[in-house]
């Protein structure tokens, strides 16, 4: 499928926002590994199950937890602010698609 019908300064607007976002998703991904223990989230889970956790080690999981999930609704809301701002301005118009024959 060809995007040519898209305006060409749109277009650019649109391939500068899908590059930041795909490096700013790649560096997510490549640093998850030293933000989320995935091992101890599962070992805190079965824990839980059978009744017998720590407290303060419950805690540091969830506080981990909840910090993954904030810096993911950031990179969103970031990337939502990238777009308005690339987009603003530009005439609707040059994103409709035209009609097949």
């Amino acid at each position: 499928m060809s995007a040519g019908w898209i305006d060409a300064d749109r277009l650019r607007r649109y391939s500068s926002i899908y590059a930041a976002q795909n490096a700013s998703a790649a560096i997510t991904i490549q640093e998850a590994s030293n933000v989320l223990s995935g091992q101890r989230m599962i070992d805190i889970l079965v824990d839980m199950k059978m009744d017998d956790y720590q407290p303060r080690e419950l805690l540091h999981v969830v506080n981990q937890m909840a910090e993954a999930a904030s810096e993911v609704a950031h990179g969103l809301d970031s990337l939502a602010i990238r777009i308005d701002s690339a987009l603003s301005n530009v005439p609707e118009s040059s994103t409709q698609r035209p009609l097949s024959s």
